[in-house]
């Protein structure tokens, strides 16, 4: 864009780079403001997925170099602007009004546009895929999601591509539960197990969010939560901090039942056998 500038108005170089970089930069910052983003994790309160690390880490970058260089393409496009009331664009293309494009370029333009979008159907199967599978699941139909998902391997999908429920955006539908029950009804691939199985894993282990998480948890999902903890946590390393989240589960103020209770008691017992686990009303372990 600095060469198309040059071109037209006959400018040199240095007196292109600030009004285009501002234009840019304005416009970089404005839709990052516009751009849903992962939440800023303090005090290990949410853990990110690695996807949702790197839209963060991205963005925090851009938004950094956007903010600190403005100022200089600012002070660049002023200079430029005074410049031009001294000396005039002398390039035809700016001051002659007899110069037009011609026909022929106006027609191979239109026609790349029109080729590129006729294209774009056949060109985008791993966008497509995800976009069929996010429906899915953000509309109820989140068995059918699932069996998509394993229809396929992850190499189908988009590099990174996180589905939803994304936590680290505040995303709330599906939820987290809905799709690990639903993970035990429906014959899955190990990929797609495994970024649950992060999610949860997010969702048990930071301090805070261990904290809110099982609160959400109804009793009619609780058993089926746990028994996934069970078949994809034990013997992991963050086993124990999982097992310390859910002493808020045996204290005497749970809505738990006592069947419910005792099984948590069991877990508790098998991740600290030296401890002796009743009704206990603290705080979460730490981690």
């Amino acid at each position: 864009m600095i060469r198309v500038v040059c071109v037209i108005y006959g400018v040199h170089v240095l007196r292109a780079i600030g009004p285009v970089m501002l234009f840019a930069d304005t416009v970089a910052l404005v839709l990052l403001t516009l751009t849903p983003l992962p939440v800023v994790s303090i005090m290990g309160g949410i853990r990110l997925t690695e996807s949702e690390q790197i839209v963060q880490a991205t963005s925090l970058l851009i938004t950094v170099a956007g903010v600190l260089s403005w100022p200089i393409w600012f002070l660049l496009t002023c200079g430029s602007a005074r410049l031009a009331w001294v000396h005039p664009s002398r390039s035809p293309l700016a001051t002659d009004p007899a110069i037009r494009v011609a026909v022929s370029a106006w027609t191979a333009a239109i026609g790349a546009i029109v080729f590129g979008l006729a294209l774009l159907p056949f060109t985008q199967p791993a966008q497509q895929l995800r976009a069929s599978v996010e429906h899915d699941l953000r509309n109820g139909q989140v068995r059918r999601g699932l069996m998509t998902m394993s229809e396929h391997d992850r190499e189908d999908f988009p590099p990174h591509w996180d589905p939803p429920p994304r936590v680290g955006y505040r995303e709330n539908t599906p939820k987290l539960t809905e799709v690990l029950i639903n993970l035990t009804h429906v014959q899955t691939r190990p990929w797609v197990v495994e970024i649950y199985r992060e999610k949860l894993e997010n969702q048990l282990v930071g301090r805070f969010a261990s904290w809110n998480f099982w609160p959400r948890v109804d009793n009619e999902s609780f058993d089926d939560v746990l028994t996934i903890v069970e078949t994809h946590f034990v013997d992991t390393p963050h086993w124990e901090n999982i097992c310390l989240s859910l002493r808020q589960e045996v204290s005497p103020d749970s809505r738990r039942t006592p069947e419910q209770q005792t099984r948590v008691r069991r877990m508790l017992e098998l991740a600290f056998p030296e401890e002796k686990w009743i009704a206990d009303p603290g705080s979460p372990g730490e981690e």
